[in-house]
């Protein structure tokens, strides 16, 4: 599944509010992909760091591409 949300959002979003509706996905995972195409726009770089660590908390295997790191 590929969620285009964060790079459409407005530049008034907070880390947490564009991250919250991919959190709540999580629980439908069985592993997560995180980096194409993924740029490093400060937003981007902060809402990718909590749903990490959301994903980290579920232990839910990640995929990082290079983008991500």
């Amino acid at each position: 599944m590929v969620h285009p949300l964060m790079r459409e959002s407005p530049t008034s979003s907070t880390p947490s509010t564009l991250a919250t509706p991919v959190i709540a996905m999580l629980a439908h995972l069985h592993s997560l992909v995180i980096g194409p195409g993924l740029g490093r726009d400060d937003l981007m770089q902060d809402t990718v760091a909590e749903v990490i660590s959301a994903a980290r908390d579920r232990k839910i295997p990640l995929v990082l591409d290079a983008d991500a790191l």
